[in-house]
């Protein structure tokens, strides 16, 4: 809002005329920049992503009054256990918290015959392989959303010198909709 209340929606200079107490107008001009920030999110089984990108990110715990889970400020987060999660994006001194969405189920999807990228062994001890039908970017996340592998493939098989912690992680092939499995004993 200006001095006299007026609305201001959209970004750019705007003039605005408010009286002193002797009656003469003073003149503000507002260089205003609105700042629209994207608040939703896609799942794709624990994986919760955020749309808006350039911003910063902090994912929320919605079971524990909201609270910020440390370590969780990328894009993706990799939610641990089956609850409630939000995001908060921040941008220009402005945040928004978006609404909070429920993970019903810790199960990760498994590799079946047919999926686009197996990766064997898995678990997987140390390097593994990945098959892949046709080229392109893996990613790979951990159990935070945090990326922590990036592989550029061709069609066919590759072994990946990668040293990954014990854990869970989501691969996931550009272009394909379905996430895979990653166990890291």
């Amino acid at each position: 809002f200006s001095p006299t209340s007026q609305s201001c929606t959209r970004s750019g200079l705007s003039a605005d005329a408010t009286p002193n107490a002797q009656g003469c107008d003073s003149i503000i001009t507002i260089d205003l920049e609105v700042i629209d920030l994207d608040t939703t999110l896609m799942v794709d089984g624990l994986l919760l992503t955020a749309n808006a990108t350039g911003v910063q990110y902090q994912w929320l715990d919605c079971d524990n009054g909201n609270q910020p889970i440390a370590g969780a400020d990328q894009q993706s987060y990799l939610a641990p256990a089956a609850g409630s999660y939000g995001l908060r994006v921040s941008a220009g001194g402005c945040n928004e918290q978006s609404a909070c969405v429920f993970v019903a189920s810790t199960g990760l999807p498994t590799a079946q015959a047919g999926d686009a990228f197996p990766i064997v062994p898995n678990p997987a001890i140390g390097p593994f392989l990945i098959e892949t039908r046709m080229p392109g970017t893996i990613r790979i996340h951990d159990a935070r959303g945090q990326l922590v592998l990036v592989h550029q493939a061709r069609a066919g098989r590759h072994t990946t010198d990668a040293v990954l912690a014990p854990g869970v992680y989501l691969a996931r092939l550009d272009g394909l909709a379905r996430a895979q499995r990653l166990l890291v004993e």
